[in-house]
This record gives C-alpha cells, sequence and structure tokens, in this order.
C-alpha cells in the first residue's frame, strides 16, 4: 500500500511545506471570525478601510473609465502606488517607519534608490496580487459594509460602494480634495513631483487618524451605537474588551504571548476565580478563552507530532513500532496511571505551562508528556462549565470530528478515563496524528495539487520525508489593537 507523493509520478505536484498538517488550526480563525468579523491576520490597518473604499468610489463615479474589472485593477494599483510613496514621505518626516503598508518594500527601494528623483513613474509590479492590497481588503470590506458583490444582472462587474461605503468613501475625499495630487495626478497618467506625495503624505498617512474626517467615520463603523448586526456587536464588544484589558495594564499594546497569558489566566473565571469581568465583556472574554484553549491544544497536539517525525527520521517502522519507540521515552510509571488520576478541576500554572510549553518548542524527549499536560489541561479546563452560552458551546463543537473539535477532545478523555495513559497516547499517535497527516495531506494534494506529505506509508512502513515544529495561531487581536492605535482609542 502506497499513501502520500508516490500516488503518482508526475511533476505536476508542487513540493511545498505549508502549514497545519495536522488539519486542526482553522478552528481558532473560525472562532476568530466570530468573535471579530471583518478584522484578519492581514488587515491590521484602520485607513485601508477608507481608502480602497474611495478609490472604488472614484473609479465608479468620479472617472469616464470603462468600469471593468481589468480597468479597476489599473486604476487601483495607480492610486495604491502612490499612497505607497506618500505614506513612506509622510513617515521619513516623522521618523516613523510605516508597518503593515502593503508594498513597502518595492516602495522604499524606489523612494531610497537616488536620494535627487524628484518625480516618480508608476510602479505596478509593488506587489503581484493583480488588485494591489485591495486583493487583501477587498472581503473584509464587504464584511463591514462598505461595498458589495458585482451586480451581474445590471451588467456591474466590479464591486459596488454601499450608502455606508459612500459616507466613509466622500469623508477620506474631503481629506484630500485640496491636496495637489487630488486636483492634478490622479486621473492623469504622467510621472507624479516628490513635493505633490510629500504634501499627500501629509493627508493619507497611516497613523493617527482619529480626529480625520474618514477617521470619525470608520470609529462610528467599528463602533456602530444601535446595530442589529450580531456580528457587528461582537467585534465592537471585543475591541472594547481589548481597550478594557489595555486600560487594566496602562499601557498602548502587548505582543501575543501576554495576550494569551490576559485571555487563558488572568481573565478566565477558571484560572482566575477573583478576576471580575464587567457582565457587557463576559461573552467575549469566555470567546477569546476558548479560543486561546483551542490554541494550546492545536500547539500541544502538534507537539506530539513534531517529536513522532523526530523518532521516524532515522529509520522506517511500521506504525505499531513507531508508536512504541516514541512511549519509550516517557516514564514507565506515568504511562501505568490511569487517565483519570490526571483530570479533574486542578489547572496548570501560566509558569508551569510555559516550561512545558518550552519542551514542546524544542521537541525534546519531554516533549510527549508536555503535549498530553497540556492537552489534559485543557480538557480540565473546558469541563463542568456553566458559564457557556450557546456562542460558546458552538465553538466547543467547531471542527467536528474532521478537524478534532474541543468537544470531540473532552468525548476522547471520557472514553479513556478508565484505561492507561499508554493507551490514551497510542490513541493520539494512531488516530489524532499519524491518520490525521495522511488524511490532511491526501486532501491537499487533491485539492491544491501540493504534496505536503511529512511522510509516506509504504508496505507497511512509514518512510520520513521531513520535520515540522508546532507553530501558534496568529493571534488576531494584535490587528485589532493595531486598528485602536490608528483610531487613536488606546
Amino acid at each position: 500500500m502506497v499513501i502520500g507523493p508516490k500516488l503518482n509520478n508526475s511533476s505536476i505536484y508542487n513540493e511545498v511545506l505549508g502549514e497545519d498538517q495536522l488539519g486542526i488550526k482553522y478552528v481558532a480563525i473560525n472562532m476568530s471570525d466570530m468573535l471579530q468579523s471583518g478584522i484578519t491576520s492581514v488587515t491590521p490597518r484602520a485607513r485601508y478601510w477608507s481608502f480602497y473604499t474611495w478609490v472604488l468610489y472614484d473609479f465608479i463615479f468620479n472617472t469616464n473609465i470603462k468600469k471593468t474589472v481589468n480597468n479597476l485593477k489599473v486604476y487601483m494599483k495607480r492610486q495604491e502606488w502612490y499612497f505607497i510613496l506618500s505614506n513612506i514621505a509622510y513617515g521619513k518626516k516623522v521618523g516613523e517607519e510605516p508597518s503593515s503598508l502593503q508594498g513597502i518594500r518595492v516602495g522604499n527601494q524606489i523612494w531610497n534608490e537616488n536620494p535627487e528623483t524628484q518625480t516618480f513613474d508608476l510602479n505596478d509590479k509593488y506587489i503581484s496580487n493583480t488588485f494591489g492590497g485591495y486583493g487583501v481588503y477587498r472581503n473584509v470590506l464587504k464584511i463591514m459594509g462598505l461595498t458589495s458583490d458585482p451586480d451581474f444582472n445590471k451588467n456591474i462587474e466590479i464591486d459596488c460602494v454601499t450608502k455606508t461605503g459612500e459616507r466613509v468613501a466622500l469623508a477620506f475625499e474631503d481629506e484630500i480634495k485640496a491636496t495637489e495630487y487630488y486636483k492634478n495626478y490622479r486621473l492623469s497618467n504622467i510621472p507624479v513631483p516628490k513635493k505633490v506625495l510629500i504634501q499627500y503624505g501629509e493627508k493619507v498617512h497611516l497613523s493617527h487618524i482619529g480626529k480625520t474626517k474618514d477617521g470619525i467615520k470608520l470609529i462610528e463603523l467599528f463602533f456602530p451605537k444601535d446595530t442589529t448586526d450580531g456580528h457587528a456587536n461582537i467585534r465592537k464588544t471585543s475591541l472594547q474588551y481589548y481597550q478594557y484589558i489595555l486600560k487594566s495594564f496602562k499601557i498602548k499594546s502587548m505582543n501575543e504571548h501576554e495576550w494569551r497569558l490576559n485571555f487563558y489566566d488572568i481573565y478566565s473565571p477558571k484560572a482566575n476565580p477573583s478576576c471580575v469581568i464587567p457582565d457587557s465583556f463576559k461573552q467575549v472574554s469566555l470567546g477569546w478563552e476558548v479560543c486561546t484553549t483551542r490554541m494550546y491544544f492545536t500547539y500541544a497536539l502538534e507537539g506530539v507530532w513534531s517529536r513522532t517525525l523526530f523518532k521516524m527520521e532515522y529509520r522506517p517502522l511500521d506504525m505499531i513500532s513507531l508508536i512504541d519507540e516514541v512511549l519509550n521515552e516517557v516514564d514507565k510509571k506515568i504511562l501505568r496511571k490511569k487517565v483519570s488520576s490526571l483530570i479533574g478541576n486542578d489547572i496548570l500554572s501560566q509558569k508551569d505551562r510555559e516550561i512545558i510549553i518550552d519542551h514542546l518548542r524544542n521537541v525534546d524527549e519531554l516533549s510527549i508528556v508536555s503535549g498530553l499536560q497540556i492537552m489534559l489541561d485543557v480538557y480540565n479546563r473546558l469541563i463542568d462549565r456553566d458559564d457557556f452560552d450557546d456562542l460558546l458551546l458552538d465553538f466547543l463543537r467547531l471542527g467536528g470530528q474532521e478537524q478534532i473539535s474541543l468537544y470531540s477532545w473532552i468525548e476522547t478523555v471520557n472514553n479513556y478515563k478508565d484505561k492507561t495513559v499508554k493507551e490514551l497516547l497510542a490513541y493520539i499517535m494512531q488516530h489524532l496524528i499519524l491518520n490525521q497527516h495522511l488524511k490532511t495531506a491526501l486532501d491537499k494534494l487533491c485539492t491544491t495539487r501540493n504534496q505536503t506529505f511529512h511522510f509516506v506509508q509504504e508496505d507497511g512502513k512509514l518512510h520520513w520525508v521531513s520535520s515540522d515544529r508546532p507553530a501558534f495561531n496568529v493571534m488576531r487581536v494584535i490587528q485589532g489593537t493595531g486598528i485602536l492605535s490608528d483610531l487613536e482609542l488606546i
């Protein structure tokens, strides 16, 4: 039997390492999407919502260009290229390198390669996406209600601007309409002078926009006063929750590690019963706790996966022999213990968990026990919770059996309560890791033509292909706090 790249001898399949080799990381992303819909891991700057909406509005209503997709791409890239250079110019003036600016690498190269340059030609190769950075923000603009899908019934083949989008676009236009760029260069194909870009940068910079006309509209967008949109309400409450936490610590921002600490340890009634969370934040607080719990579960399982691959690297083994070899690293006393003796109401302290995480990160000989400790801590975290509403119970079910939902993990532990740790670990490695990877990699091969197998199965033996290491999901809160910072709300 052969499972893996040897299914075919063609070179049409792409060899890529990819991510999410067990096919389980997207569950946490789905949770993040529910808690802050429209803010993704690649959309951290608030002003792009108004800038791209304005470009689309300007193209539709202020130009005589035929409204085709290809023409929009050309127009979008011209507007964005000079937006990039203007932001670089502003950054030079205030001594602040603009972060998360689409196309900044090429923009910096062009701006810096000849300091004497007085005019700048269009460079539409600054980013590979034919839509420019709009390709990244296009979907979130729709989620936020600024744009809508093309209306092919009316022969409209480009995205439409909604009434809300029109208000935001016009507010941005009000900010820039007195600039030389807007009046004399935006609709032309001639090079733009440096002094024009410097002036334009004063109006279109990404940072500190809370008091600009479009910034005020964006604050109204992210913090709607009255709305029946459940997603908008949860997103608003999540953003307010970040403000509440940052205000409590009297700081502007935190890194991903610190946000996990807050969501999992400090603002958790399970880990920190003395912490009183305002009722208005209760749902999103618990939502982010479950989302972080999922991240720890995924990281722990990937840690066991990485160590299993490490043991496979030296020689081909059948599945049972591989599992036995991995288990030989584990203390026999631990293997003989009943699973029930390791579960209950006690949960790991933050200090102990970080020590355990280090073993997983280093893929050392304690990775197997460390991974199980985190996974059982997740179980202890989630059982007997009477504070979960329907949304949070849905979070536990996200992914189902296919992506190893948290609920399915709880069921697994319940089924193994009266069995030994050795039996539970053997089940984890065989079904949640080895079989899970084969299934995930085969799906990727069939759907994306990407070869992501880290081992292949041939004639009953598992043959190592490449190593892997555990990696945390991106904590999208960083993007949410970036938006708050741009709008001068933190």
